[in-house]
C-alpha cells in the first residue's frame, strides 16, 4: 500500500527550522545544484520557463534564478513553512512558489516548460502513490516539457540511515529511471559519491537528464 506518512505536516515538522538538510551551507548541496544547471545550460541554453518539483526552502530556486536571467521559475512544494522561506530568499518577481501536492499542482497547469527540475523527492512521491497513479504522473511530468526542453534530476542512491534510506535503494531507483525511459530520452547521467562534511559522511547520487523523445 503507499505510504501516506510523506504528508505536509511530516514536512513542516522538518521544516520547523531553517535549513533541516544543510541545502543553504552545505558546499556538497551547492556542487549538485551546479551540476544540474549545467545540465540545463548545455541543453537549453538559457531557458525562459522552469519547473521545480519539490522546491523546498528555494536555494536551487535562487541558483536558477541568479545562472538564468531570462526565466520564470514555477515552484511547488508540500511544506507550507518551506515555500514562505522560499519566497522570502528569491524575493523576486521573476518566481512563483504554490504549497500543496505536487499531483494536483501539476494537474492544474496548462503550459509547457524549458525545464524541469526535480531533485530529491521522486522517492517520496513513488511511495505515496500506487504504481498506476504514478505511471499516470510520470506521464503529466513528461507533458509539462516543452520540445526542446530538459527534464533535469539529482537523487541520493543508497542512502545509508534515516526514514528515507529504504526509499534509495538502487532497484527502486532503477524503476523509476525505466518508467521514465518509456516517455523520455535519456541524455545524461552521472554518478558522484562525494563528502558531506555536515554528517561526516560518503553519498552517492546520480544527476539525470531527458528531452522528449525523438
Amino acid at each position: 500500500m503507499p505510504n501516506d506518512g510523506w504528508n505536509a505536516d511530516y514536512f513542516d515538522d522538518e521544516f520547523d527550522e531553517p535549513d533541516p538538510w544543510d541545502f543553504g551551507s552545505s558546499t556538497y548541496e551547492q556542487r549538485k545544484y551546479r551540476r544540474q544547471n549545467r545540465v540545463i545550460e548545455s541543453h537549453v541554453g538559457s531557458p525562459e520557463s522552469i519547473l521545480e518539483i519539490g522546491c523546498a526552502e528555494g536555494v536551487h530556486s535562487e541558483l536558477l534564478l541568479e545562472r538564468f536571467p531570462d526565466a520564470e521559475l514555477h515552484g511547488i512544494d508540500i511544506s507550507e513553512a518551506a515555500v514562505e522561506r522560499a519566497r522570502e530568499r528569491t524575493d523576486s518577481d521573476r518566481a512563483t512558489f504554490s504549497a500543496g501536492e505536487a499531483s494536483a499542482y501539476l494537474d492544474s497547469l496548462d503550459e509547457q516548460f524549458d525545464a524541469i527540475v526535480w531533485s530529491e523527492t521522486i522517492y517520496y512521491l513513488g511511495d505515496t502513490m500506487s504504481v498506476p497513479e504514478f505511471h499516470r504522473f510520470l506521464d503529466v511530468v513528461a507533458g509539462l516539457l516543452s520540445p526542446d526542453g530538459v527534464l533535469c534530476m539529482a537523487n541520493i542512491v543508497g542512502q545509508d540511515e534515516g526514514p528515507e534510506a529504504p526509499l534509495t535503494e538502487v532497484p527502486i531507483l532503477d524503476a523509476y529511471k525505466t518508467l521514465l525511459a518509456a516517455r523520455l530520452d535519456r541524455v545524461h547521467e552521472a554518478r558522484y559519491t562525494e563528502h558531506k562534511s555536515e554528517d561526516d559522511a560518503e553519498h552517492t547520487y546520480e544527476v539525470l537528464g531527458y528531452v522528449p523523445s525523438a
